[in-house]
Parts: C-alpha cells; sequence; structure tokens
C-alpha cells in the first residue's frame, strides 16, 4: 500500500508549530529557574508557582516533546498546562538528556531523578511532592507514561528505588505507546503521514534504544507504555487529534483500551478531536483548557 503523505504546505505549517519557541518568562512573577537536580546542562527545571499562596502547591511535572532530540524546558509546549496556575497547582517544566548524549533509559533515568529529587527537596522551591502528577507531550508524553506506569519497577528507576513521589495522575499528549505497531496503526487509519516510514533499523526507537530493533523486535516492548501497564497504574487523561500525522491516534486509543481493560474503566480518560494536529496550540485553549483542570483538581485537590 502506498504511503499517503501530508502536503508540503501542511508541513511546513506543522513544524512551524512544533519549533513552538520561548515563552515570555517575565510575565510569571513567581518563578524559581534552572533548577539543577542533576550536573548535566539539561537536568534542570524551572517551577511556575500560583500568584498568591504561601505554599508548597500540588504540582504538575511536564516533559517536552522533541523525538527525544530536542526540545527545552521552557519553551511554549509547557502553555496547556499553565492555566492551573489559577487553581493553586503549580507547574514544572523539566528537562532531560537528549540524543545523541543518552537514550532510554537514560533519559527516562532523569525523569526518576527528577522526582527523587522533588521528593526530597520540591518543599524548597514550592513543590508538595505528596501532591504530584506527570505530563508529557509527544516523545515527552512517552517518557511521562513510562515514568508513571514503572514507579515499583527497580529496572527502570535508575538506582532511585524507594526514593520516587507517588505519582497521582499523568496527562498524554499525543504521545506514542506502541512502538512496535507505529507503521501497521498509519495504516490501519488511513491518515496522511508527515514523513515516510523509516527503512529497518534507522527508526525513531532505533535511536532511543540505539538497536537495530527489527534484528530483535521484543526491544520494543521495553519502550512501549502499552507495554507496561498493570492494575495500580495512577489516572491518566489522553488527549490526540485523529488526523495527527505525526502519532497516530490508533496509539492512544490502543493505550486507553488497554488500560481500561487492565485497570477496568475508571482509569484513564480519552479525548480524540476532530480539529487537533501533533503540538497545536489549540490545546491552550476550549473545550482543552477546562477538561485538562478538570482531571489536574480530581488528582491532585
Amino acid at each position: 500500500m502506498e504511503t499517503k503523505l501530508i502536503s508540503a504546505a501542511e508541513r511546513e505549517h506543522l513544524l512551524k508549530m512544533l519549533r513552538g519557541g520561548p515563552l515570555d518568562l517575565d510575565s510569571f512573577p513567581r518563578l524559581r529557574r534552572g533548577i539543577p537536580y542533576g550536573t548535566h546542562k539539561r537536568q534542570k527545571m524551572t517551577v511556575f508557582l500560583p500568584e498568591t499562596g504561601a505554599g508548597p502547591f500540588p504540582s504538575v511535572l511536564f516533559l517536552h516533546g522533541g523525538g527525544w532530540e530536542s526540545g527545552h524546558y521552557e519553551d511554549s509546549q509547557i502553555r496547556p498546562l499553565l492555566p492551573a496556575l489559577d487553581a493553586g497547582v503549580a507547574v514544572i517544566g523539566c528537562g532531560y538528556r537528549l540524543l545523541p548524549d543518552a537514550g532510554f533509559p537514560d533519559d527516562l533515568f532523569d525523569v526518576k531523578a527528577a522526582l527523587s529529587f522533588l521528593k526530597e527537596h520540591g518543599r524548597d522551591y514550592g513543590v508538595d511532592p505528596s501532591h504530584l502528577m506527570i505530563a508529557g507531550a509527544s516523545a515527552g508524553a512517552m517518557l511521562a507514561l513510562c515514568a508513571a506506569f514503572t514507579e515499583r519497577m527497580p529496572p527502570y528507576c535508575g538506582g532511585y528505588y524507594g526514593n520516587l513521589p507517588r505519582l497521582r495522575g499523568c496527562i498524554d499528549f499525543f504521545g506514542p505507546s506502541d512502538f512496535s505497531m507505529e507503521n501497521e496503526h498509519f495504516v490501519r487509519s488511513d491518515t496522511p503521514r508527515m514523513f515516510p516510514p523509516s527503512p529497518p533499523g534507522k527508526g525513531a526507537a532505533d535511536r532511543l534504544l540505539n538497536a537495530d530493533t527489527s534484528a530483535n523486535p521484543s526491544l520494543l516492548r521495553l519502550i512501549s507504555p502499552v507495554s507496561l501497564v498493570h492494575p495500580d497504574i495512577p489516572p491518566v487523561l489522553i488527549l490526540h487529534g485523529r488526523h495527527d500525522p505525526m502519532v497516530s491516534c490508533l496509539q492512544s486509543q490502543e493505550l486507553h483500551e488497554e488500560i481500561c481493560r487492565v485497570c477496568g474503566s475508571g482509569r484513564s480518560r480519552i479525548v480524540i478531536s476532530e480539529e487537533t494536529t501533533h503540538a497545536d496550540t489549540a490545546y491552550e485553549s476550549e473545550p482543552y483548557t477546562t477538561q485538562l483542570l478538570d482531571f489536574i483538581r480530581s488528582c491532585l485537590l
């Protein structure tokens, strides 16, 4: 079957949205910027605090997207969560090491290191580690899901097992969740893609694992959140556009169905939009703002 691709104009429009850009940090009166949780330049976080209140505040830790190769913890991808500040919830932009410096599981270990840091020192920066949830966009959503699903799995904790806060929820913005079905889901959905499928051994999962997964497909289970679902995962909210050309929405539908099968129907909520695309700025507005705030409140407040 011939691969369907979006037009050049659509691709350029989407690339502009993906590039996003930095936030106007001067518009946030209460910031704790560039807090190091490790020694690498990307192992830092910035805490956005509510304008009023002494804290410590219930908090959402956000992981940026960028294909595990780009992005920054202070860029505009965090905007859909910032209305939570008005509800008395702090929002934390968290960096992590990127390819080629670090693949999987080192990037996940960075997330666990950040969570461990917040458990020990979060109150010093206005964060209540006993009321903490995690969120991510695209590649960051995959890491957020993996972090939320493996809190009690020592091999996924990078030495931080036993010193991690209990996450109260996870928000997945259009993240990949089953790398073994990455191409098949696009075929099934008949959705035009942004790029053609990668040759065997040259895909994102191969770069992430530094391995040829076509020679050993079982490796894909290690990085696929759908393979990590178990009865004790925290509540999950999934948001995805039906016509997303970068990550098929069937990835999210499969994850939602697996969570409901393993955990019961109340553990996962899913919002499949007919209008939004990947990294769409529409997620910064209604109806998504209300859906996000309702879920955050249900987990933290």
